[in-house]
């Protein structure tokens, strides 16, 4: 776990103390494998061998109908369904079906009720703040939202890499797959659009989401620091995703809380500020200007026109690069703040400037 929004106080200190550092794990049943029983009746596929938690050993038929516990025992091979006979399409449903300790320890691995984090995290956001008790309520139930999110989003991001969550499109590359567990959304670092295609490819696509090295060395931007600048602004009316950067397994994973709506249409049709496609598109929205304004001061970010590639000319108050969604609830998200700190011409390498220093984040 590398980094994530920052705790409701405005601190730079990151959750990562809050995470457990051991974890229990919760057995439920031993697969011994396929058993090789010949001669195969009719329509059996294979014979799964399970060692029960209490040392109790029993076989499954895999059949053209389903899964049933025939009447083989480790000496003598019996294809017969065991009394009262149980069909089940699933694995899973039959071991459960079975007298033992697999159901208990099954559940464990299960997650509870689903929570709506998207929902959860924008809702603290709106809690009354004009008052100290208020603000303190608000902060706490922030900083608790968060911590839950950051837990679920790391186990996510593990279950992601290890393979065991179906992707949303798993018809694409493995590099361009996404995937949806527990209401939040995971990508991979890779570079899927050439968006970076100029600045190392996949390469740069990995340090993108914590911070975009180039060749002379400097860090010029990051979308997580986007994030937390947005965040720690605090802006009324303008809503952030929850973002978590997990480290696993040599993979960078992204989880984000998925906005209401948007996965129901295309990107194209959900953005109405900024550009999907690197400027060759732009659209503006008054009140996304007016919204980004508030912001636009404290972050140093002057109001700027931007001439798309049929040669319109829109104003806006961000890079090109970040996108404004209305969710289907109502609420003006902003995403994708990649470039929020530019660089500046003036501690480029190369430049005749005296006295120049560098700086992490130049504004």
């Amino acid at each position: 776990l590398l980094s994530l929004i920052p705790s409701p106080i405005g601190s730079q200190s990151t959750l990562i103390p809050l995470l457990l550092t051991s974890f229990v794990v919760y057995a439920a049943v031993v697969v011994d494998g396929v058993v090789g029983f010949v001669p195969q009746p009719q329509r059996d596929l294979l014979y799964l061998a399970v060692l029960t938690l209490e040392e109790k050993r029993f076989y499954i038929t895999c059949c053209t109908k389903g899964f049933f516990v025939n009447q083989s025992t480790e000496t003598e091979f019996s294809p017969k369904a065991v009394s009262p006979k149980f069909i089940s399409h699933s694995l899973i449903e039959l071991l459960c079906h079975v007298p033992f300790a697999f159901k208990l320890g099954y559940e464990e691995h299960i997650p509870g009720q689903t929570r709506e984090w998207n929902e959860e995290l924008q809702t603290t956001r709106e809690l009354p703040r004009k008052t100290l008790p208020e603000r303190l309520l608000r902060e706490r139930a922030i900083f608790k939202v968060y911590s839950d999110f950051v837990a679920a989003a790391t186990k996510g991001a593990v279950v992601v890499v290890d393979g065991n969550v179906m992707a949303i499109n798993p018809g694409e590359n493995p590099k361009m797959q996404m995937f949806i567990w527990n209401n939040i959304f995971f990508s991979l670092g890779f570079d899927v659009k050439d968006h970076y295609k100029d600045f190392g490819g996949d390469a740069a696509a990995f340090v993108a989401p914590v911070h975009l090295v180039f060749d002379f060395g400097d860090i010029f931007n990051n979308d997580l620091q986007g994030v937390k600048a947005y965040f720690n602004l605090d802006p009324e009316g303008l809503f952030l995703l929850g973002t978590v950067v997990v480290d696993y397994m040599g993979y960078r994973v992204t989880a984000q809380s998925i906005i209401p709506g948007i996965l129901e249409k295309d990107q194209e049709q959900s953005v109405v500020y900024g550009s999907v496609d690197f400027g060759k598109t732009v659209v503006t929205s008054e009140k996304y200007l007016e919204l980004l304004n508030r912001c636009a001061q404290q972050l140093k970010i002057l109001p700027h026109r931007v001439k798309s590639e049929n040669g319109d000319v829109v104003k806006l108050n961000s890079s090109v690069e970040s996108k404004g969604i209305i969710g289907n609830d109502g609420r003006h998200y902003i995403l994708d703040l990649l470039r929020t700190f530019p660089p500046d011409v003036h501690y480029l390498p190369g430049t005749s400037v005296e006295g120049r220093c560098f700086f992490s984040y130049a504004l």
